[in-house]
């Protein structure tokens, strides 16, 4: 039972998202929640946040914010995506965003985790042992554990999704495309293809025959995003089994 003060709604469990974000993963745990609240949140403000809603607690999303760029990025992708690739499709779709925004973006879901345990809208995927990607994948805070863990077995999924979907759009393009967006998605493309090189395609047709070359070996993946391999699946059984905490599991253990 959850102390006097502290019912599943405060936080917000009868949402939706939250009831799969809890049941799914189990990184979000009553042992995360029912210690005993941080100094900030000590005393009569403790007391007046824990009558909120979980409509009240919910963030404000600012829809011009880089965060929500991000969130809508990944959305459109469905899975997880490394930060120099979200950089440059964000760059060549006219926001114009650095390595260090990114980075203090991460930064600050992590200190709002810490600071609400409120689960937050973007997190990281991780390794199969629990310790944090390099470079660091994005992924949605409200994916389940096992989407987000980087097997050898995904990651060619996780990289023809990229070159799929950029083929994709730059098969509707104008002719004038970014140098940096055509390398990312030939580069894509040539990692899960074995081929070392492309000829750069110079009109729709040829991006389209380049999204059906990397489409035609993954489209049982393509039709199942939300989806895990074996390999992510026995993962999570073990993270979850070894008692990892929610912010681990969201963000990646310490590397000693």
């Amino acid at each position: 039972m959850p102390p006097l003060g502290l019912e599943p709604r405060t936080f917000g469990l009868k949402d939706s998202r939250m009831q799969d974000f809890c049941s799914s993963y189990g990184a979000f745990r009553w042992a995360d929640i029912t210690r005993a609240p941080p100094p900030c949140l000590s005393g009569r403000l403790f007391a007046k946040l824990s009558g909120m809603t979980p409509t009240a607690l919910r963030r404000t999303r600012r829809p011009d914010s880089l965060g929500t760029a991000v969130i809508d990025l990944l959305d459109e992708f469905q899975c997880p995506m490394f930060t120099s690739a979200v950089r440059l499709i964000l760059n060549d779709r006219g926001r114009a965003v650095t390595a260090e925004q990114l980075s203090r973006l991460a930064a600050y879901q992590r200190e709002d985790f810490l600071r609400t345990r409120v689960p937050p809208e973007l997190c990281s995927a991780i390794q199969p042992d629990g310790k944090p990607t390099k470079p660091r994948w994005w992924a949605r805070g409200d994916w389940r554990l096992e989407r987000r863990i980087l097997t050898e077995d995904v990651k060619p999924i996780w990289i023809a999704t990229l070159a799929e979907r950029l083929s994709l759009d730059l098969a509707d393009r104008p002719e004038a495309r970014d140098a940096a967006i055509v390398n990312l998605a030939l580069g894509a493309a040539a990692e899960v293809t074995g081929r070392h090189y492309f000829d750069v395609p110079l009109s729709g047709e040829e991006w389209m025959a380049l999204r059906a070359e990397v489409y035609a070996p993954y489209i049982g993946a393509f039709s199942n995003r939300a989806g895990a391999t074996s390999q992510q699946h026995e993962a999570e059984a073990r993270l979850i089994a070894e008692g990892v905490s929610g912010f681990e599991l969201l963000f990646g253990c310490a590397v000693e």
